[in-house]
């Protein structure tokens, strides 16, 4: 992948550990070269670092995975959702990279 093509929008969900972990990432990111905006608008690829507490939050997320899909973002779900729930996001969005909360990196 070329770096330098895509522009990446990160949207976090949840506690101070996943807002600190989409920090990371951010960084890790950059410092490879990649472009991290803060709008979902410019971006060719969008990073879910979810968090699944509470339902309300899980359904927020599902309906954001849904918008993304449909306007044709690249996808990646990160965070505790990968984890606990990966059968239904394999069913939701099957095309999405899954990574879990040790694997940020």
């Amino acid at each position: 992948m070329d770096s330098t093509n895509n522009l990446i929008y990160i949207e976090t969900y949840g506690c101070t550990a996943n807002t600190n972990n989409a920090e990371i990432m951010k960084g890790i990111l950059e410092s490879r070269g990649f472009l991290v905006v803060d709008t979902e608008r410019f971006a060719d690829i969008i990073i879910m670092n979810t968090c699944i507490v509470k339902e309300p939050t899980i359904k927020k997320i599902e309906e954001r995975i849904n918008h993304f899909l449909e306007k044709g973002k690249k996808l990646i779900i990160t965070g505790c959702m990968p984890e606990v729930m990966e059968k239904k996001l394999n069913k939701l969005a099957p095309r999405a990279s899954l990574i879990g909360i040790n694997h940020i990196k």
